[in-house]
């Protein structure tokens, strides 16, 4: 029987193995990379590669380590790896290893634990104690607090835990900060401060596991656990390799040795976890660390109809740094793939509803990040839709952006309220000294309604400018006050009080959740609710509607998909690699089975379903004389207002006139500014 043959007469359930995954299958020794699409049946052909490794090569399972990406995935991997040999089992297997249980199913973290323990036991040394999470957190927020003075909200903390994870996976120095595009000095400074706190008190984090098993390996002193692990497994299989981080790939290489019989699956397409340090590169450099290697590719899709298969396909052909691939579509419908265009961001909610009503179908709602799902979960709950949360959690509301919001409408409300007129009167475009705030709040007067803001626009310490600007914000708090409205004090707050984080999306989401003619101590009420609901909660339960985000649903597929906020801003968001937000998009558009809509709104732009749809827009940018002449008039330091991202300061301004321009809440981002201008999408603010 020739080998190609005896493979396929692997039967998993009547699942017959393409010409495909049987080549993938087939080869057994060297460094092999496997590039999966979406829907391309990777993990059984993983596990097919598995069976005919001990049924037909007779490979010792004990000798073969299988990493995957998270503790669920290597558990049902495992599971699945068992429940298929036992299914194909064959009278007149040649395997003389008839007990598979001895294969390792781990995680890289798993790995670098028993790495870690053997060179503790060999080496008759001490390792540090893991830190609990809890403390983790506290460890990190005592430093934020430390560096800031500034309240330390949830997501600050995971945001500066993401920062950690990312320098110590990738291997950074403090050389390397200034050319990586994700890391800045002062999170240099908190990493180095966490590092410095653990050492003191002899203790590790998940992270410094990997980093030592990584000094461990590549350290000839202690060579004894290199070649027990080299000894032991003498085959490796990844999966899931995109998401594998710069530092984990050099431990694997590490561990495969010259003899290099690694399997690897993955797809470079799919990488969307960059600020975990994932690192697609080394799927990309497959060959330049292993010249030998043989690439395979899985290109057909077997979940998704043709329309959304060639959608995918028109999107992800824009980027550069990948593999060329050529995705099909093995099912013969077309399926339903459009966009649908609304007036406003806060009509797609509307819409979203009906759509969900058109149809029975099991239908996912995905979206950028877990706040965007708010005013949406809203309506559903009004309109009593029963829906399943995927992954959200409360950190929306202990924002510090929506913390400091709060603190401004409460203020606004009782203006007597001096601590946190100390937490807020530096917060807007009005040149307020400490001097002249220390003055007004001793000396108030207690004339008026608002004594303490009085006292502050009559300080000499305040000059004459400022003293004006002050006037018309005291003016704005008044109106809020006097019509105690949620939804008009959030959209002043937004729009006209020159408040710094203006254009930030979480006061977008903060006035899609106030409803008309709400006061503001119902607005709060309101979010504590929700907050309380959010944490830990999964939803009502029941029903065909579930929401994610992107990230939350890679490897899930649904028969309807709904891409929420499919526009320039959000997706892509501007703030992230422009590839990588490419490939956010790409992993949500396979999601879909049957059905994908993509929401947009106004005239703001929409790259991505402009690819998908294969929608060419206008050539090149006609930039006039009078563009150019306008562009030379901003500097840096000029206040700006963007079409889609608000008001935001110029920072800088390069020869060839791409000025980086920060836009606060929604980050920092670079453009031309001649073609912005061309496109009268940006205007000097005066």
């Amino acid at each position: 029987m020739k080998k190609k043959e005896l493979i396929r007469s692997i039967d998993f359930k009547n699942v017959q193995l393409s010409d495909e995954q049987l080549e993938a299958v087939e080869n057994v020794s060297g460094p092999q990379l496997l590039l999966a699409v979406p829907g391309s049946g990777k993990t059984t052909t993983l596990i097919a590669r598995l069976i005919h490794m001990i049924r037909d090569e007779n490979i010792d399972p004990r000798g073969i380590l299988v990493i995957t990406f998270t503790n669920a995935a290597a558990a049902d991997m495992k599971n699945r790896f068992f429940q298929m040999h036992q299914d194909e089992q064959e009278p007149n297997a040649s395997s003389g290893h008839g007990d598979v249980s001895g294969v390792t199913f781990s995680t890289i973290n798993g790995l670098c634990l028993r790495i870690c323990l053997s060179y503790a036991r060999i080496y008759h040394r001490a390792m540090p104690d893991l830190i609990s999470e809890p403390d983790r957190r506290a460890a990190i927020a005592a430093i934020l607090r430390k560096n800031s003075g500034e309240y330390t909200s949830d997501s600050d903390i995971r945001d500066a835990s993401q920062k950690i994870t990312y320098i110590k996976n990738m291997g950074l120095t403090e050389k390397d900060i200034k050319s990586d595009r994700l890391i800045d000095s002062g999170d240099w400074d908190v990493y180095r401060e966490y590092s410095r706190t653990l050492k003191s008190r002899k203790l590790m984090d998940y992270d410094d596991q990997i980093v030592f098993a990584a000094q461990i390996l590549r350290d000839p002193r202690f060579s004894r656990v290199l070649d027990r692990y080299r000894s032991r497994f003498r085959w490796l299989m990844v999966d899931e390799a995109q998401d594998t981080s710069k530092l984990q790939h050099q431990i694997i290489r590490t561990l495969a040795g010259g003899r290099g019989n690694i399997f690897m699956v993955g797809d470079e397409d799919q990488s969307i976890y960059g600020f975990r340090a994932a690192f697609p590169q080394a799927l990309l450099d497959f060959r330049g660390t292993w010249p030998e290697a043989e690439i395979h590719r899985l290109q057909t899709n077997y979940r998704s109809g043709k329309e959304i298969v060639e959608a995918a396909s028109r999107v992800i052909v824009h980027n550069r740094n990948r593999y060329e691939k050529n995705m099909v579509a093995a099912r013969t419908e077309a399926g339903a793939c459009r966009a649908v265009a609304v007036r406003r961001r806060e009509d797609q909610y509307d819409e979203i509803i009906r759509l969900i009503g058109e149809s029975d179908e099991k239908t996912a709602i995905l979206y950028r990040d877990n706040s965007s799902a708010l005013p949406l979960i809203l309506r559903l709950e009004r309109a009593g839709i029963p829906y399943e949360l995927r992954g959200q959690d409360a950190g929306f509301f202990s924002n510090r952006i929506v913390t400091e919001a709060s603190d401004i409408l409460t203020f606004a409300l009782d203006p007597l309220r001096r601590d946190i007129l100390w937490k807020i009167y530096y917060k807007f475009g009005v040149k307020i000294s400490k001097k002249a705030m220390a003055h007004a709040v001793e000396a108030p007067g207690w004339s008026g309604d608002d004594p303490y803001l009085d006292a502050l626009a009559a300080s000499p310490a305040l000059g004459k400018s400022a003293r004006e600007d002050l006037r018309v914000l005291q003016d704005q708090f008044r109106t809020i006050r006097q019509r105690n409205d949620a939804r008009f004090a959030l959209r002043c707050l937004r729009n006209a009080m020159s408040y710094r984080n203006a254009s930030s999306e979480k006061l977008f989401i903060m006035q899609a959740l106030a409803e008309e003619g709400e006061s503001i101590p119902e607005f709060f009420q309101k979010l504590r609710r929700m907050s309380e609901a959010m944490d830990g909660g999964h939803g009502t339960g029941g029903g065909n509607v579930v929401l994610s985000t992107v990230h939350g649903s890679k490897g899930l597929e649904y028969p309807k998909v709904i891409i929420m906020d499919a526009v320039q801003g959000i997706l892509p968001s501007g703030e992230n690699d422009e590839e990588e937000e490419r490939r956010i998009f790409y992993v949500a558009v396979t999601r879909a089975m049957d059905t994908l809509v993509m929401m947009k709104y106004g005239d703001v732009e929409t790259p991505f379903p402009d690819q998908a749809l294969g929608i060419r827009r206008n050539g090149p940018i006609r930039i006039s004389e009078a563009d150019r002449k306008e562009a030379e008039g901003f500097e840096a330091g000029s206040l700006v207002s963007h079409r889609s991202f608000g008001t935001g300061r110029i920072v800088s301004i390069d020869k060839d006139g791409r000025a980086d321009i920060d836009f606060g809440g929604r980050g920092k981002k670079k453009m031309s500014l001649q073609a912005c201008v061309a496109m009268g999408i940006i205007k000097k603010l005066k």
